[in-house]
């Protein structure tokens, strides 16, 4: 018998994301702050319901796809506007810090460099 789901939100097991201190000594701080919760969001966080309702797998997907987006259209969107233009661009940041984050919470591991 098929049963109706509607209205059900999985609660998620995965460590949530810390976006409080995101850019704690960036000359950007209060523009990356803005981008971080914007006003209009209301104290719900997109990403936390994509992580419930898709996982940390696709909420990893989901932010990948936003910072390739991002990128794209940084220098077309608001040519002439070197303002939103950076808006873009650290919002692009913010989509590969929480991807690096998410990966880090599914696969674990730390960072190689060289």
């Amino acid at each position: 018998m098929f049963q109706s789901n509607i209205g059900f939100v999985p609660q998620c097991e995965s460590p949530r994301i810390d976006t409080d201190n995101v850019y704690p000594t960036d000359p950007f701080a209060l523009q990356a702050e803005e981008v971080a919760k914007p006003k209009h969001y209301s104290g719900v966080s997109p990403y936390d319901v994509g992580r419930s309702m898709y996982g940390p797998e696709g909420l990893q997907i989901y932010v990948l796809i936003n910072a390739v987006k991002y990128i794209k259209r940084y220098p077309f969107k608001y040519k002439g506007d070197s303002d939103k233009q950076l808006e873009d661009l650290v919002k692009a940041r913010e989509s590969l810090d929480t991807a690096i984050d998410l990966h880090k919470s599914i696969h674990g591991g730390t960072v190689r460099n060289g």
